[in-house]
């Protein structure tokens, strides 16, 4: 899950404006595993180096709305964002 924190700051006017913002995740995928090798680990066991990150595409878009009816949804972003490998360290005679 992807979440995002914006702060957003303005003069309130009669009318009752309100604008958010809606993720739309359109990807995403498990993170790759490397492997290291450290003899000091028991065989059989394992730890976890580095948990990694899911690679995961996005689109956010802002979202205009009038007295709760939505007037307006901009496409703001498409990205695309590279996951971060799962590192996971053992002994070299677990292979």
């Amino acid at each position: 899950m992807v979440l995002f924190l914006v702060q957003y700051y303005g003069i309130k006017e009669e009318k009752e404006y309100n604008v958010d913002f809606d993720v739309e995740v359109l990807s995403s995928s498990e993170p790759p595993e490397k492997y290291e090798y450290d003899d000091t680990i028991s065989i059989g066991n394992s730890k976890i180096k580095q948990s990694g990150s899911k690679a995961i595409t996005v689109k956010v878009y802002k979202v205009v709305k009038f007295n709760g009816s939505i007037i307006s949804r901009t496409l703001l972003s498409h990205d695309t964002y590279s996951s971060l490998e799962k590192i996971i360290v053992k002994n070299s005679l677990d292979n």
